[in-house]
């Protein structure tokens, strides 16, 4: 080969070897609009769940992402939370006391699957793992109520709360609520509630309500004086949560501590044959007996 035939084959191949990226640069940007992001081969997962948020299954990519892409880069044109209050409603249905914290943030795929999901809702995952994610550790924020590690509060329970299998959602709505700690309906944000009618209405969705009447059937009490409806049916209520863990405890699901305030206080409960002894401070070790008289501890 002469070195003119050499040089105009080295030629060739220099100009076959750009071909390709001259040609990538030439394209227009790819565009979202064009309804081919799933057809493409490249984004077709996005379509594949159970449930399949409207837009894939509509390939209107474009509802969400900007139109045209950098790079190949289908950001949305505002942050996530504002994107999907586009088409959905506010999840906090106008409440403002107390939203949930991801809610408040904008959060929203922190627990929905913005594409597709084997679940209703396009969660990503079930209850209560989903929540594990956040309330699975202790977490801290200045100026917030610290978020506690429910998830091994419930796995070292002797016994865990019933409504914990029935989902977290039994008892905590996922977005707002009208009432503090995020549960669905009325419960004592505090130690105390100011009487009993009317306060405990989150409780009494399951649990029944004669139970505070004068001589009720129940565990809770001295011979025939009903000991619940002595610590909550009073001007000065005594919340349930004083005594009772509502996630899970020993048995009754009675607290080894009573949280009041910035203390926890230990109650020192005892189960005896027919009835049980316990101490806070909010009196003296004191027992009770179903079938005898209440009587402080050593006495007769």
């Amino acid at each position: 080969m002469t070195g003119r035939a050499t040089r105009r084959c080295v030629a060739a191949f220099l100009l076959a070897a750009a071909w390709p990226a001259a040609a990538q640069q030439a394209a227009p940007p790819p565009d979202a609009g064009e309804g081919n992001c799933l057809t493409s081969g490249c984004h077709a997962n996005l379509a594949e769940g159970a449930v399949v948020h409207m837009p894939v299954e509509d390939e209107a990519c474009d509802l969400c992402h900007t139109p045209r892409a950098t790079g190949h880069a289908f950001d949305t044109p505002d942050p996530i939370g504002e994107t999907c209050l586009g088409c959905h409603d506010d999840p906090a249905g106008g409440m403002t006391g107390h939203v949930h914290g991801p809610v408040a943030a904008g959060r929203c795929t922190g627990c929905h699957d913005p594409h597709r999901s084997d679940r209703g809702k396009l969660l990503r995952a079930d209850s209560p793992e989903l929540c594990w994610r956040c309330h699975g550790r202790v977490q801290t924020w200045e100026g917030r109520r610290p978020v506690r590690n429910v998830k091994e509060e419930i796995e070292t329970a002797e016994l865990p709360h019933g409504a914990v299998d029935a989902g977290c959602d039994t008892c905590h709505p996922p977005h707002a609520s009208d009432y503090g700690r995020l549960v669905t309906d009325a419960f004592p944000d505090g130690p105390y509630a100011r009487g009993a009618e009317g306060s405990y209405a989150l409780c009494f969705a399951c649990h029944d309500e004669t139970m505070l009447e004068e001589g009720a059937d129940t565990g809770f009490r001295n011979e025939q004086k009903n000991l619940h409806r002595v610590h909550v049916a009073r001007e000065k209520s005594r919340s349930c949560a004083l005594c009772h863990s509502p996630h899970g405890g020993a048995a009754h699901l009675i607290r080894s501590r009573a949280p009041f305030g910035q203390w926890d206080l230990p109650i020192d409960y005892e189960p005896l044959a027919d009835g049980g002894r316990c101490a806070v401070a909010c009196h003296e070790q004191r027992e009770y007996h179903r079938g005898g008289a209440e009587t402080a501890a050593g006495g007769s």
